[in-house]
C-alpha cells in the first residue's frame, strides 16, 4: 500500500483551505478530495474565520500572502480561538522571515514551500491530521483520567469515612468486650478469694493463710520476671492450694503437721492430689491443678505425692512450696513452735537445694532483704496508693489491695472498681461493724482521678 493511500484511513476529517488564489484552492481540492477529506474552501482570511465558526475543523491550510489579513495574523487568530485545530502554512521560498514569524505567532505545525509535490502535500496533511487526532485523544484520556481520579478520590474518601465509622464501631465493641472481660476476671478473682476464705474457716492455723501465701508467691514470681499469665496462675494456685483439705477429717485439719499420727500423716498426704482432681475439672484451673498437686514435692525428690525431682516439679509449685512453708512456720501449722520472720527465712535458706529450688530461695531472700515480704506493706510495691476513709472513696476508684475486715473477712478483692452500691455498703459496714476500716486505692487507675484527695492528704 502506498503512503498516499494510507491517508484514507482519516477520511471524514475536515480540512479548511484558505487562499486568495482560486487556482491554488482548486489544486488543493483536486489533490485532497480523492483522499476522503471533508474540504472547506475560503478565498480570504475573513471567510476562513467565518467557516471556522460554523464547522469543526481538524486542519487549516493557509497561504501566507493574502490581502487585508495575511496568513500570519489569520493563523494567530486560529491559534487563539481554536487551539486544537492544526495549522499548516503555504509559503514561497523567499518568505523565510515571514515564515518564521508565522511559526512563532501562529503556532504553525508545519510549512509547505511552493511549489510543492502532491506527495509532500499528502504526507504533510496526513501527519498533521495524525497529530491532531493523537492530541485530541491525549486530551480526552487526560480529562477521562482526571475525572476518574476525582471519582476515585470521592470513593476513597467515602470508603475512609466508612472504614473510620466501622473502626469506631469495632473499637467501641472491643472496649465493651474488654470491660466485660475485665468484669469476668474480677468476678473470677473474687470468687477464688472467697472460696479460699471458706476453705480456711474453722482452722486455727490457717486463718488468712491462703491469702498471705498468694501474696508472697506472687511477689517471688514478679521478682523472677515471670510473665503475667504465669503470675496469675501462681496466685490462683496459692489461693486454692489447700482445697484438698476439705476431704480430710476435722481432727487432721485442726492439728499442726508434726502432731499427726502416722496414719493421719498418710491421709494428710492425699490432699494435694485430691485438690488437683477438683481443680482439673475446671478448664480455667487446670494449670493451677498441676501446681496444687506438686506443691508438697521436694527439690531432692523426697516429697509427695509423685516424688518429682528438681526441674520436673512445675515452677509454680516450687514457688508455692517456699511461700507456703514461710507462712506455716510463722503460724505454727508446721509444728508447735511459732517462728519469727527471720527464723522462717533462715529455715527456708537452710533447706535450699533439698526441700526448695535454690533459684526460688535466691529470689525469696532478695525480697526478704529489701522488705518486699513484709505483708504489712502494700501488696504491690510499685503502685502509687491512697489510703482512704469510707467517706472519701468515690465511684470509679480501683482497689489496690483486698478489702478485709478486722476479723479477716474478705469484703472485696484487689482491682475491684468501686460503684455506688458497694460504696454505700462499705460505709454502712464501717459504721456498724468496723469503724477502723480503711480502703486502699490505686491512684493511677481511677476513673475519677483522686488527685484532689491526694493533695489534701500530702
Amino acid at each position: 500500500m502506498s503512503e498516499s493511500s494510507d491517508i484514507s484511513k482519516h477520511a471524514g476529517e475536515t480540512v479548511l483551505c484558505v487562499d486568495d488564489d482560486k487556482t491554488m484552492l482548486l489544486l488543493l481540492s483536486r489533490q485532497l478530495a480523492p483522499e476522503g477529506y471533508q474540504l472547506l474552501m475560503a478565498g480570504s482570511a475573513a471567510e476562513g474565520l467565518k467557516l471556522l465558526e460554523e464547522h469543526a475543523v481538524t486542519l487549516v491550510i493557509s497561504d501566507l500572502q493574502m490581502p487585508e489579513m495575511d496568513g500570519i495574523e489569520f493563523l494567530s487568530q486560529v491559534r487563539s480561538r481554536w487551539p486544537d485545530t492544526v495549522r499548516i502554512l503555504l509559503t514561497g521560498q523567499s518568505d523565510i522571515d515571514a515564515t518564521i514569524a508565522a511559526i512563532n505567532e501562529g503556532g504553525v505545525y508545519r510549512y509547505i514551500a511552493k511549489p510543492f509535490s502532491r506527495n509532500d502535500l499528502l504526507l504533510s496533511v496526513r501527519d498533521a491530521v495524525n497529530y491532531q487526532i493523537l492530541a485530541s485523544e491525549k486530551n480526552r484520556l487526560t480529562l477521562l483520567t482526571q475525572d476518574q481520579n476525582r471519582q476515585l478520590l470521592a470513593i476513597n474518601a467515602e470508603l475512609e469515612e466508612r472504614v473510620e465509622a466501622r473502626t469506631a464501631e469495632l473499637r467501641k465493641e472491643h472496649n465493651r468486650v474488654l470491660v466485660a472481660s475485665e468484669k469476668l476476671k474480677a468476678g473470677f478473682a473474687v470468687s477464688v478469694k472467697v472460696f479460699a476464705q471458706l476453705i480456711e474457716f474453722g482452722e486455727v492455723h490457717h486463718a488468712g493463710h491462703s491469702r498471705r501465701v498468694a501474696q508472697v508467691a506472687r511477689r517471688i514470681a514478679v521478682h523472677m520476671r515471670l510473665d503475667r499469665n504465669q503470675i496469675q496462675d501462681i496466685s490462683i494456685s496459692a489461693l486454692l492450694h489447700d482445697i484438698g483439705r476439705f476431704g480430710l477429717s476435722p481432727a487432721i485439719r485442726s492439728k499442726a503437721a508434726n502432731e499427726l499420727t502416722p496414719a493421719e500423716r498418710e491421709e494428710f498426704k492425699s490432699h494435694p492430689a485430691r485438690g488437683a482432681m477438683v481443680l482439673m475439672a475446671v478448664p480455667e484451673l487446670r494449670v493451677a491443678g498441676r501446681v496444687v498437686r506438686a506443691h508438697h514435692e521436694r527439690f531432692d525428690g523426697m516429697g509427695y505425692p509423685d516424688g518429682l525431682v528438681g526441674q520436673d516439679i512445675p515452677l509454680g509449685a516450687r514457688i508455692l512450696a517456699v511461700a507456703n512453708d514461710y507462712d506455716e512456720l510463722q503460724t505454727g501449722a508446721m509444728g508447735a513452735e511459732y517462728f519469727e520472720r527471720e527464723q522462717a527465712r533462715d529455715f527456708i535458706q537452710d533447706w535450699s537445694g533439698r526441700r526448695y529450688d535454690p533459684l526460688v530461695v535466691e529470689a525469696f531472700s532478695a525480697l526478704f532483704s529489701s522488705g518486699g515480704l513484709n505483708l504489712a506493706e502494700a501488696d504491690n510495691l510499685t503502685i502509687r496508693e491512697l489510703v482512704l476513709q469510707p467517706e472519701q472513696i468515690e465511684t470509679g476508684m480501683v482497689l489496690s489491695r483486698d478489702l478485709v475486715s478486722r476479723d479477716g473477712l474478705l469484703l472485696l478483692a484487689e482491682e475491684y472498681v468501686l460503684d455506688d452500691e458497694w460504696i454505700g455498703m462499705i460505709r454502712e459496714f464501717a459504721r456498724s461493724q468496723d469503724p477502723s476500716l480503711v480502703i486502699h486505692v490505686d491512684a493511677n487507675k481511677t476513673i475519677h482521678n483522686p488527685r484532689a484527695i491526694l493533695s489534701e492528704r500530702s
